[in-house]
């Protein structure tokens, strides 16, 4: 191969679905008005992703606060519950009258 010359993807190029594309929907436009579940939410994506859910839905966050930190929750609306999603009976806490978990 020499410089200049042409290379053939054997690859077709995918092609794009009609309708919407992912960043025409935010996540508040599916969740709405729900209870939901943040596991690992005293992280740093977990805690943004708090600061999101809020604005429209009532939150739990279940963190063993391994590597999370309780401070970033800190202004942000939820119901925190300290422990691990290996532990039954946190889950079972965390998980009542909930409708989405992120995981």
């Amino acid at each position: 191969m020499t410089e200049g010359d042409i290379i053939n993807n054997p690859r077709p190029a995918r092609k794009r679905r009609m309708g919407c594309r992912p960043a025409d929907i935010a996540l508040e436009d599916i969740v709405r008005n729900s209870r939901v579940c943040v596991t690992g939410g005293a992280g740093f994506i977990g805690s943004h992703l708090c600061e999101v859910l809020t604005k429209h839905n009532e939150v739990v966050v279940l963190d063993n606060l391994s590597t999370g930190k309780q401070a970033n929750l800190e202004g942000i609306n939820v119901e925190f519950i300290e422990g691990s999603i290996l532990d039954p009976k946190a889950l079972e806490k965390a998980f009542e009258g909930v409708r989405y978990v992120f995981h």
